[in-house]
């Protein structure tokens, strides 16, 4: 039985060793490719969450500005910094029929975002009708 376990033992002549060395080369030319997919992974990630947060602070700004249409008085411009980001609100009544059924009154809010420190900005533009209740 001891004959059977040493024979491989005592025939080894290198082979793992060129093994090895093919397993280096190939991970080698593997591993720069792979961190330049790296790094560029993490730059497209921090682009979309910066556009994300221009996102959620131009919606926000909108909100805001319904908030103020149910609200009065009613400002033309609101200048909110929200989530880092600055918010440019603009407030227009848009004229229509001047009796549609039942009585509204229709404004356009365009609400336009820019991250503090970024170069890009996130508009969003939103029609909104308000019932009059006399």
């Amino acid at each position: 039985m001891k004959k059977i376990l040493h024979k491989p033992i005592r025939d080894e002549r290198g082979g793992v060793m060129v093994l090895a060395l093919i397993l280096l080369v190939v991970g080698g030319l593997i591993i720069a490719p792979l961190m330049g997919f790296m790094s560029t992974g993490l730059i497209v990630a921090q682009t979309d969450l910066e556009k994300m947060h221009e996102l959620y602070a131009a919606d926000a700004g909108i909100e805001y500005a319904i908030w103020r249409i149910k609200n009065p008085p009613i400002p033309a411009t609101l200048n909110p910094t929200v989530n880092n980001a600055n918010v440019v609100v603009n407030i227009t009544r848009v004229i229509s029929n001047p009796d549609p059924p039942p009585p509204h009154r229709i404004f356009r809010i365009t609400s336009t975002a820019t991250v503090i420190g970024g170069e890009t900005t996130t508009t969003i533009e939103a029609h909104v009708a308000m019932t009059m209740r006399y």
